[in-house]
């Protein structure tokens, strides 16, 4: 096992990345990250009776080796009177508790005139208070450490493996850093397990959009579950719909991110296995996987749910351009086996214009230099 672990501290993350790469040792990769400070600004604030002490409590709030970058008192400590009107105390401090502004302390009641009892309770008069109310300082203190990250580094092989077997893990989010990290390695032994997620990743989507419904959408398994002989939604399951709807955007937008990443790891190790994926992957990224999305919440939540049309549109944010771009990037980069797959399209006319493909200027393209296709490329696939 040549696994090792390295430490490095720089300005920004950036900076810190970039170091990371001249202190690996040859033959070694990376294996895993762990941020441990971004290096951002941070603020951070305090509040109670005095400036001196908020600023010394906000202090102990952040690190001895941070950096100050400034201090600033948003509130000054003052007395404050408030004239409420009750009954009685027990009301006159809860009338004066509702006024109570952020920071605001309650301190005690006066009687500053007294009410009339009435006969009978007719002619009753509330009595006078005046509440007597300390507001606290308010501080606040923005700070920045430096970026700070522990990398493992591992054998080629000992990267491969952890990498491939993380783009089976649940979460996109691993997918995603699993691919971007064969990318890095640009090992073609990596390109059958990420053509294989390239192709079903819409199907494990559809799975945990499924499996994330369910509960809420399943009469059996939910009290707030949606009929669809139902037209109109009580406010609270409403509110429920719309956030699952959210969290169903949040899901979608974490599969974009991960499809990103394998075409960016494909066209890093540029093999002609993953062109026809690729290809079809961008024909996909129109609004295509999103809108079999909807149809899929659509079947959950009922045709005729109102709900439903101002969650979608509310929460339609559109396919990721990224994703698209990186489709196109993958396949540019991957050079002349993309052009040779477009060459060898009977159908081509169905995805492309006769301004933007010539078979005169895709003829030949073994004479033509890697460069030259990739600029032909870039403008054929630019109107996608």
């Amino acid at each position: 096992m040549a696994k090792k672990i390295i430490e490095i501290e720089a300005e920004t993350l950036e900076e810190a990345r970039e170091l990371v790469k001249s202190r690996i040792p040859e033959g070694l990769y990376l294996l895993s990250e762990q941020v441990i400070s971004d290096g951002k600004p941070k603020t951070v604030k305090a509040n109670v009776d005095t400036i001196e002490a908020a600023f010394a409590k906000a202090q102990s709030q952040i690190p001895t080796n941070a950096t100050i970058i400034e201090k600033k008192e948003l509130s000054a400590p003052g007395q404050q009177v408030i004239a409420v009107q009750a009954f009685d105390e027990r009301g006159a401090e809860s009338a004066a508790k509702r006024q109570l502004g952020k920071n605001m302390v309650f301190k005690g009641l006066n009687l500053t005139a007294a009410g009339r009892n009435g006969f009978l309770g007719i002619g009753r008069t509330p009595s006078k208070y005046e509440a007597e109310v300390f507001r606290q300082a308010v501080v606040e203190i923005t700070w920045k450490s430096k970026a700070k990250i522990v990398v493992n580094v591992g054998t080629k092989s000992e990267v491969m493996f952890h990498n491939i077997q993380a783009l089976k893990n649940e979460l996109w989010s691993d997918r995603a850093n699993a691919a971007e990290a064969l990318g890095r390695i640009g090992d073609a032994a990596a390109v059958e397990t990420l053509v294989e997620l390239l192709n079903s990743g819409y199907a494990d989507l559809i799975t945990e959009l499924r499996k994330q419904c369910y509960a809420l959408f399943n009469p059996a398994a939910s009290p707030y579950a949606f009929s669809s002989s139902r037209r109109e939604l009580d406010g609270q399951t409403a509110f429920m719909m719309m956030g699952q709807a959210s969290f169903y955007r949040w899901l979608v937008d974490e599969y974009c991110k991960a499809m990103t990443k394998v075409a960016g790891a494909l066209g890093e190790i540029g093999d002609p296995r993953a062109v026809a994926p690729l290809f079809q992957g961008l024909l996909g990224t129109s609004d295509y996987v999103r809108s079999k999305a909807d149809n899929f919440l659509a079947r959950e939540l009922g045709k005729d749910s109102a709900a439903l049309k101002r969650a979608l549109e509310t929460l339609h944010p559109g396919f990721t351009p990224e994703m698209k771009e990186a489709f196109k990037q993958a396949l540019i980069k991957i050079g002349k086996p993309t052009a040779k797959y477009i060459v060898a399209l009977g159908d081509r006319d169905r995805f492309f214009s006769p301004d933007t493909f010539s078979s005169e200027a895709f003829a030949r393209i073994d004479d033509r230099s890697e460069e030259e296709v990739r600029q032909l490329l870039g403008h054929l696939l630019s109107k996608f």
